[in-house]
């Protein structure tokens, strides 16, 4: 079975697709089933334990159809062919040609992908911070769901899946069941961090789907959150320096001297390597030296500021975002969220890169997006949802 957490060496080469959940029903779905639902097994998937970080690249399988509307809103502004391609990337990719050059550019935005988020990656890791664990967001989303009225026979199963499962791994696919999938993970830019749950509910009672009603949810629910956000000063001269000196300071702990010496003694792996190990060490000496903030310089002064006091402001927003989610699973189940939005997001895209309409600055509210998806994030703070479940594998 394909681990949830796999991405794929070269992602895009095959087209993805999926279809959209079935369009809203008359009323509240878990309102009018809830006699069914509190019979039905109910199981509480966290995705991962571990705070993981986004990676701009790849495919993960996971909730294609998320992926699908919201990869539009990534910071190039375009899917273009491959997911995680800018159009520039992707025009040079066909200009090398055919399926060696797109696999060529495919590996190269990989890299940069991995570059941007490595440094913060290992800043944040290197803290050993005694953070929340996903064992509290799962426990969230129980003290959610048995605000329902028809949950209190209920005993929700919860488990977490291992690096190398999949949900099908843990939970029976064969029969009815109502399936809560919980993750949470930093933004690549680490600017936020987001709590998302996915809300699946299988059955051949509820209408919808007919013989097919075991693979493909009679309805799906996605209640996401993106705590407050963290923001940086425009970059000064004094930061360029201690970037520079922290790069220099970095490189010099790795053991490129020693793969030298391997590589010029014929050792082929070693020099392999050795020229991804310098690749990299250039390309940060280059971020750092800019001017202003890049990526991947603006995902270290980010790290720098949740890691600060023991990882404090880190561990306020992880509290933070399980309180929320909390909140938007009772009301999920209470009737309690804002009416739907059924726009079309083919037809009408929406762009989480700017503020939808009746969004005020500084505060927090939940917004109805396209997809059976409501959105808890504070007025201002916009930020790339399009990589909810791809992640970075150091």
């Amino acid at each position: 079975m394909k681990s949830i957490h796999a991405r794929p060496a070269v992602a895009g080469l095959l087209s993805l697709a999926v279809a959209h959940v079935p369009a809203a029903q008359a009323g509240n779905f878990y309102v009018d089933h809830g006699d069914a639902l509190g019979r039905m097994p109910t199981h509480i998937v966290l995705l991962d334990d571990d705070l993981r970080t986004q990676l701009a690249y790849g495919n993960s399988g996971f909730d294609p159809v998320w992926q699908q509307i919201y990869v539009q809103n990534a910071i190039d502004n375009s899917l273009a062919t491959m997911p995680g391609l800018s159009i520039g990337q992707a025009a040079a990719a066909g200009a090398v040609g055919g399926l060696i050059g797109g696999l060529m550019a495919a590996k190269g935005a990989e890299m940069q992908a991995e570059a941007e988020v490595a440094p913060a990656h290992q800043l944040l890791h290197d803290a050993r911070c005694a953070l929340p664990t996903g064992q509290q967001a799962s426990e969230a989303v129980r003290a959610g769901l048995m605000t329902a009225p028809w949950a209190s026979g209920l005993s929700p199963h919860s488990t977490t899946l291992g690096r190398k499962q999949d949900i099908d791994d843990v939970v029976d696919g064969k029969s009815a069941r109502h399936v809560l999938s919980v993750s949470y993970s930093m933004t690549p830019d680490f600017s936020t961090v987001v709590t998302a749950l996915k809300v699946d509910v299988y059955s051949n009672a509820m209408g919808g789907n007919g013989d097919r009603w075991a693979n493909r949810p009679v309805r799906t629910e996605r209640l996401v959150v993106a705590s407050d956000q963290v923001r940086i000063e425009p970059k000064a001269q004094a930061d360029i320096d201690a970037s520079i000196a922290a790069e220099n300071a970095r490189y010099a702990t790795t053991p490129a001297q020693e793969l030298v010496t391997r590589a010029n003694a014929g050792d082929r792996a070693a020099r392999k390597d050795y020229l991804k190990l310098k690749w990299r060490h250039d390309f940060q000496l280059r971020q750092a030296a800019m001017a202003d903030w890049t990526p991947a310089t603006s995902a270290v002064k980010r790290s720098q500021q949740w890691v600060a006091d023991d990882c404090q402001l880190l561990r306020n927003a992880i509290q933070a975002n399980n309180e929320e989610l909390q909140r938007m699973v009772a009301a999920l189940y209470g009737n309690g969220l804002p009416p739907e939005n059924q726009a079309d997001p083919d037809e009408h895209p929406l762009n989480l890169l700017a503020p939808i309409e009746g969004e005020e600055d500084g505060v927090r509210q939940t917004l109805a997006l396209p997809g059976n998806a409501w959105l808890s994030r504070r007025g201002g703070d916009h930020v790339t949802l399009a990589h909810l479940y791809t992640w970075y594998e150091p």
